[in-house]
């Protein structure tokens, strides 16, 4: 006896495919979503891990930031240590802060000479931070460099290191707090603000130089803030009428 075998019909197919992708159409648009929510998730540690890493290089080197003493008895201020040139109001392309630090990366019996019969300077490296529009995308790079002196093995070239590629807005800011028994204190206001979004729609709402305040969907803000004491121009601030010695010297 031959069995007969039922196929499907046109009918059955189109009903299953139907219900599948009621049942699919859903679990899919939850996929996508988490997808997405994962991304950014990441995009925001990425963003928060890289704004830290780059606060804490400004932060060492404002920290151990130090200008040539003046002979005699002339005045110092709390301005000569940072020169910062700024060629548009407009945008921060192009800006530039300038100034000497101690490196923290030499040796101690390199950077202080034992030489106790002449004069032994303390060496220190020349730091300049620079801004510089990204081609590519509305964002300012950050870069860092030094400058070693011929001493600690520094040569005709800076060392040249590229701290973020998504930079909105960066400052160093001289802030002076007065108090009404005691000298004044200085210390440096550092604002950093990364932006992030793999929305091309989104980028129209960055502009480098200005603060984002407004947080829209999709879009990624890091803000970090810090204040910063010159150790050195703390010590010589305080204690003004300490004695120089032949260490005092910066080279």
């Amino acid at each position: 006896m031959i069995k007969a075998h039922r196929a499907f019909t046109l009918i059955e197919i189109m009903i299953v495919l139907i219900l599948s992708c009621l049942v699919l159409g859903p679990a899919w648009t939850i996929f996508q979503a988490g997808s997405k929510t994962s991304l950014q998730g990441i995009q925001q540690i990425e963003l928060v891990l890289e704004g830290r890493r780059t606060l804490r290089q400004i932060h060492n080197d404002l920290k151990n930031a130090c200008y040539a003493i003046p002979d005699g008895n002339c005045s110092f201020q709390f301005g000569d240590i940072v020169a910062e040139h700024r060629p548009s109001q407009v945008s921060q392309d192009g800006t530039r802060y300038t100034f000497l630090s101690f490196p923290l990366h030499s040796e101690i019996n390199k950077s202080v000479s034992t030489d106790m019969t002449a004069i032994a300077p303390r060496y220190a490296s020349k730091i300049i931070y620079r801004l510089t529009k990204s081609k590519k995308r509305p964002f300012l790079i950050l870069t860092r460099e030094e400058n070693l002196p011929a001493a600690l093995g520094g040569g005709s070239k800076a060392a040249v290191t590229v701290l973020s590629h998504r930079v909105n807005y960066f400052s160093l800011k001289e802030v002076e707090l007065k108090a009404k028994l005691a000298k004044s204190q200085f210390f440096y206001q550092v604002k950093l603000q990364l932006a992030e979004t793999r929305d091309s729609k989104k980028l129209s709402q960055i502009q480098e130089g200005k603060l984002i305040e407004n947080r829209s969907e999709g879009l990624i803000i890091g803000d970090f803030f810090d204040v910063v004491y010159p150790e050195f121009f703390s010590a010589l601030w305080n204690q003004e009428n300490m004695n120089r010695n032949w260490h005092s010297p910066i080279q």
